[in-house]
């Protein structure tokens, strides 16, 4: 579960980023427009210069919609890697899911059989991870707590009672 809101709240990020870029790099519309020069009376009749104006917005249209279409490609060159990326963090959650749900479905008649179920389900979601990036830390009994290496939280860790059967 906290796979799947991870890939919503990346997605979302994403796709907030990629607004926020589009939008700060978007030109107004009133300063790419050029302001038509008035007409000198009586130099030009009106139907000439209204179709030099009319010429001059065509124009000036087709530059931004060029560089519209040029914004458009850039953003699908950058954004596929994303998505695949995405596709490939889903398949890997869902596999994961499967594998939890497979684990939970199962009967343990010992607690060595329940131990061994969960290590194999931790290679299992390490396999699927690693080629996202994402690799396991296991350090062994009584190896030190390195501050460059390790990250820690500042909480108290909860003490779980297990009860003997």
């Amino acid at each position: 579960m906290l796979l799947v809101l991870s890939i919503i709240g990346l997605v979302g990020s994403v796709l907030g980023l990629l607004a926020s870029a589009r939008s700060s790099q978007q030109p107004a519309a009133a300063e790419t427009i050029p302001n038509p020069a008035p007409a000198p009376e009586g130099s030009e009749q009106p139907e000439n210069v209204a179709r030099v104006r009319l010429g001059k917005y065509v124009q000036a249209l087709e530059e931004q919609v060029q560089s519209l279409r040029q914004e458009r490609d850039r953003l699908a060159e950058e954004t596929g890697p994303l998505r695949s990326a995405v596709a490939a963090w889903q398949q890997s959650g869902v596999e994961m899911l499967h594998e939890l749900d497979r684990l939970r479905k199962s009967a343990f008649p010992t607690v060595q059989d329940y131990a061994q179920a969960l290590s194999d389900s931790t290679k299992h979601f390490a396999q699927l991870m690693a080629p996202l990036g994402v690799g396991l830390i296991a350090p062994a009994p009584g190896d030190r707590f390195h501050e460059q290496l390790h990250q820690a939280e500042n909480a108290e860790p909860k003490m779980v009672v297990a009860e003997a059967q």
